[in-house]
């Protein structure tokens, strides 16, 4: 998923918006599924973290994950671990390591942590999901007051590979960082094959491996030829959508699982999207949007606002959701109710009634999923 974040262009901005929308579900819904031995691993993890001297403001306190792990919807799990690691090794921390500062903001935290896990284990699941939005959004809030790059390996500490990656994988690797350093855009020749495997240091068999794994993740591919080389492919997410939904099949998700989440993220783009009613360009796409409803309308719809709200992190996750739903999504046409739902919708929206909006779409996504 990061390979494919790096290339669309995703911001930390668009990461803690992220977190700010799905972890506060999953400490919720934890609440209403934690069990005896689920209060003493969370117990546990908060001792463990409070006890610790250090301090990792970016979000890598594992509680975040540990709520993840235990709400009990796998790809909220999923999700919200990404999140977690994606923001940990691309956000900037706008206070030194040696700032006095960082004492009181672990303090602040610990406090805030603490709080959340009493609400979690109380099972006051609206008191946790209210404490969790406020401590994210304080997070958010921090982490912005420091410039922040895009998610980017060639500014950022990208996640580290496991040790026991192959040669070829460290290979791509590294060519990947070099990639979106380079500013090189799609259609362009990074490089020779020679060349970059000379580079690389490398056997061809191994560099050759690098390149098939560069062309599975839509970052480039090799054209042969006096005039080929390593050629900078269009952002695709398919491997990661591919990746994601093997995981969540295996995990056994269920669809209630799958559909949960996406409720949530669609209704939290369109909240989004009421926000900037005012921006004229936004108005312009919503209009365009409303006159395109047809027989012809397909898989648009279910990332209408998603894509609207203009967050490359949910859009990628919605991806997954739904192919995770359905194998065939992608080749489905909606039925004329979805196509008037939406139509519905959108109405609202251009009227200026974003409440009227929010209960037609949750309305719909309700009805649907019962079904």
């Amino acid at each position: 998923m990061a390979v494919y974040l790096e290339f669309v262009g995703a911001t930390v901005d668009d990461l803690l918006r992220a977190r700010v929308l799905l972890e506060p579900v999953a400490a919720r819904v934890a609440s209403q599924h934690l069990t005896e031995d689920g209060i003493d691993y969370l117990r546990g993890c908060l001792t463990r973290e409070q006890a610790n001297e250090g301090f990792e403001p970016t979000g890598r306190e594992r509680l975040h994950v540990v709520l993840g792990n235990l709400c009990g919807n796998t790809a909220l799990t999923l999700f919200v671990d990404v999140l977690v690691e994606l923001t940990t090794s691309y956000a900037r921390v706008p206070t030194l390591p040696a700032d006095p500062k960082l004492q009181e903001l672990k303090s602040e935290s610990d406090h805030a942590h603490g709080a959340i896990v009493d609400a979690v284990v109380s099972g006051n699941h609206i008191l946790a999901h209210h404490r969790t939005v406020r401590h994210l959004r304080a997070v958010h809030a921090w982490l912005m007051s420091a410039k922040q790059s895009p998610i980017d390996r060639g500014s950022s500490a990208s996640a580290p590979l496991p040790p026991t990656a192959k040669l070829a994988e460290t290979v791509a690797d590294r060519l990947m960082t070099e990639i979106a350093a380079s500013g090189i855009g799609a259609g362009e020749i990074f490089g020779s094959e020679r060349e970059l495997q000379a580079r690389s240091d490398v056997s061809r068999a191994v560099f050759r491996e690098a390149v098939r794994l560069l062309e599975h993740h839509h970052v480039a591919r090799m054209r042969r030829g006096p005039h080929g080389g390593l050629v900078i492919t269009d952002p695709n997410p398919a491997a990661s959508v591919e990746a994601a939904v093997t995981y969540l099949r295996y995990q056994g998700a269920s669809a209630h699982d799958l559909q949960h989440v996406r409720e949530v993220i669609e209704l939290g783009a369109l909240s989004t999207v009421a926000a900037r009613l005012h921006e004229p360009k936004l108005r312009g796409l919503l209009e365009v949007a409303s006159d395109s409803f047809s027989e012809t309308v397909s898989d648009d719809l279910p990332t209408l606002f998603v894509r609207l709200a203009d967050n490359p992190i949910l859009l990628l996750f919605t991806q997954i959701l739904l192919a995770a739903e359905s194998p065939d999504f992608e080749h489905s046409v909606m039925d004329r109710e979805t196509r008037d739902a939406y139509a519905a919708v959108l109405a609202a929206l251009l009227d200026g009634d974003s409440a009227r909006a929010q209960h037609r779409l949750n309305r719909h996504l309700r009805r649907t999923h019962q079904s």
